[in-house]
C-alpha cells in the first residue's frame, strides 16, 4: 500500500509482490476467522480441537505479522526521524514470527502425542488430568517463553552490532552488516540455523508419534477388523474400515505438511540471510502467505463435520447444534478392531 522500493534498499521483494502477499494474508485471515468460529461455536471442543484451533490462531497472528509491514512502509525511507518507530515493527516481527512458528509446532507435536496416547497407550500419558487440562495452555506458554529468549539473544546481537554506529551514518554510508527484509524482519543466520534444529526436532517427534506409531498402529487394527469381517458383507464394516483409513491420512497429512512448509522455510532462510536474493525471497513471501490457508484446507478435509457447518454457515442456515469430530468414530473402531476399551475420560468422545 505504502510500497517504495526505490528509497527502501533492506527491502528484496518488488511492490507488486508485496502487494500480492499482503492480499493473500488478508483474505486467509478473515477466511481462517470464520473457520475457526464455526469450530468453536458448532463443534464440541476436545484437547485435540483445541490444539487444532491453536494451528489456525497462530498462523492467523503470523499473517497479521506479514500485514505489519505496512505500518513499515506507512513510516517512508529510513531517516533518522523514524528510526525508533520501524525498529519497534521490526523486533515486534521478530517475536511473533518465531512464536507463531513454534506455537503451530508445538501444537503439532500435542496432537500427535494425544493421538499416540489414545491409540497406542490406553490414555497413560494424558491419564494425569493435569496434563489434559492444561495441555492447550502448555503449547502456548512454552513457545512463548523459548521466543522470548531468543529474541532478546537476536534483540542483543543488533545492538551491538549498532553500538558504536550513529544512526545517520547507518543510512547514508553504506556497512560491511546489511539486514535485508524479507516481507519481514527475521533472525541472524546463525540463530535461524539453531532454530531450525529445533524445528526439525519437532518435526520428527511429529512423524514418529503420528505416522510411524500411529498409523502402524491403525493398520494393523485395520487389518483385525478385516480379519472378523472376511465372511461377511456388513456394510457397516466397509464404513469402519473407510474411517480407519481417513483418520490414517490424517495422521499422515499433519506431520508431512508442517515437515515441507516448516523445512523450505528455513532452508530458504538460511541461503537469503542478509542476502537479497529475488526469486527465494518471493518464493519465501508466498510460503509464508500461502501457509495458513494450507491449514485451514488441511483442517477442513480431516474433518467434514467442518465442512458441513461452513457449507451451512455461508448458505446462512441458522442450525447451531454442535456436531462431533470426525474423529469421534476412532473409539469405536479400536474396540472392535480388538484392541481393547480406551479410558473413560477419553476426549475423543467426550464433550468438553
Amino acid at each position: 500500500m505504502f510500497c517504495r522500493k526505490d528509497i527502501d534498499t533492506d527491502v528484496t521483494l518488488n511492490c507488486t509482490t508485496k502487494w500480492f502477499c499482503e492480499i493473500i494474508s488478508f483474505f486467509s485471515i478473515i477466511f481462517s476467522s470464520i473457520v475457526v468460529t464455526i469450530t468453536k461455536t458448532r463443534t464440541k471442543m476436545n484437547v485435540i480441537n483445541k490444539l487444532i484451533v491453536q494451528i489456525l490462531i497462530s498462523e492467523i497472528i503470523d499473517g497479521v505479522n506479514m500485514l505489519l509491514v505496512i505500518f513499515d512502509d506507512y513510516q517512508g525511507p529510513k531517516i533518522f526521524e523514524n528510526y525508533n518507530l520501524k525498529t519497534y515493527v521490526c523486533f515486534t516481527q521478530i517475536y511473533l514470527s518465531i512464536f507463531t512458528c513454534f506455537w503451530t509446532l508445538v501444537a503439532s507435536f500435542f496432537i500427535s502425542l494425544r493421538m499416540y496416547d489414545i491409540m497406542v497407550k490406553r490414555n497413560q500419558i494424558f491419564k494425569n488430568k493435569i496434563m489434559e487440562k492444561y495441555v492447550s495452555l502448555f503449547s502456548i506458554i512454552i513457545p512463548a517463553l523459548f521466543s522470548y529468549i531468543i529474541w532478546i539473544i537476536q534483540v542483543s546481537y543488533q545492538s551491538i552490532k549498532f553500538q558504536d554506529l550513529d544512526k545517520v551514518k547507518y543510512y547514508q554510508k553504506k556497512r560491511e552488516y546489511h539486514h535485508f527484509r524479507h516481507m519481514h524482519c527475521w533472525v541472524e543466520n546463525s540463530i535461524t540455523i539453531t532454530l531450525s534444529v529445533f524445528a526439525v526436532s519437532l518435526i520428527i517427534a511429529n512423524v514418529y508419534f503420528s505416522i510411524i506409531k500411529g498409523s502402524t498402529f491403525l493398520s494393523r487394527v485395520s487389518e483385525e477388523i478385516k480379519d472378523k469381517g472376511e465372511s461377511s458383507d456388513d456394510h457397516n464394516l466397509k464404513k469402519k474400515i473407510d474411517s480407519m483409513e481417513h483418520i490414517r491420512r490424517t495422521l499422515w497429512i499433519y506431520p508431512i505438511t508442517s515437515g515441507i512448509l516448516w523445512f523450505t522455510f528455513y532452508i530458504i532462510q538460511i541461503i537469503i540471510s542478509n542476502k537479497n536474493f529475488g526469486f527465494l525471497s518471493i518464493l519465501l513471501c508466498i510460503i509464508i502467505s500461502i501457509r495458513l490457508i494450507v491449514y485451514d484446507i488441511i483442517f477442513i478435509y480431516t474433518q467434514k463435520d467442518i465442512k458441513y457447518q461452513l457449507i451451512k454457515f455461508f448458505l446462512c442456515q441458522t442450525d447451531r447444534k454442535k456436531t462431533r469430530t470426525s474423529s469421534a468414530i476412532l473409539n469405536n473402531i479400536l474396540i472392535e478392531g480388538g484392541s481393547g476399551n480406551l479410558t473413560s475420560d477419553n476426549e475423543i468422545t467426550k464433550t468438553e
